[in-house]
């Protein structure tokens, strides 16, 4: 381990929206553990006690057309893929819009491509890297985002 640390990003406004997600998601009959910051994704899914799935939680305040694609860090993609593979566990990607929130899991064959991308506004080198891109329209819809 090099002992370096990046930066925690995420905001209480993001924990705020996965929080969202998961309790209208409870009243399905699951239950939601946040795994360790460690880990690239963000819960464990359970029910009676089992882990059933693992969930990758996203907030965007755009209409769920806005964007062609929607794209993960690589890390966090290659992570959902490792746990199917290792596990046989299922891997959700979860996105909050602000019209709907929508899934897509992540699959064997889960069709993708990878182009270099992320962010330049903080001046945090590390912010960019390979991104993976899954087209919009393979995400289904959960549910209308109550106004």
């Amino acid at each position: 381990m090099s002992g370096r640390f990046r930066p925690e990003y995420e905001r209480p406004e993001d924990r705020a929206e996965e929080a969202a997600v998961c309790k209208d998601l409870e009243a399905r009959g699951l239950h939601f553990e946040k795994l360790p910051p460690k880990d690239v994704i963000d819960f464990a899914v359970l029910k009676e006690g089992k882990v059933v799935g693992f969930m990758e939680v996203k907030a965007r305040k755009n209409a769920s057309d806005h964007y062609p694609t929607f794209m993960v860090s690589m890390a966090k993609f290659l992570r959902m893929k490792q746990i199917l593979e290792t596990t046989g566990i299922p891997t959700a990607l979860v996105v909050k819009y602000s019209d709907k929130t929508r899934c897509l899991w992540i699959g064997k064959e889960t069709p993708h491509f990878v182009e270099m991308g992320g962010r330049y506004d903080r001046g945090d080198g590390e912010d960019v890297e390979p991104l993976v891109h899954f087209k919009t329209d393979l995400f289904k819809d959960l549910w209308e985002v109550k106004q």
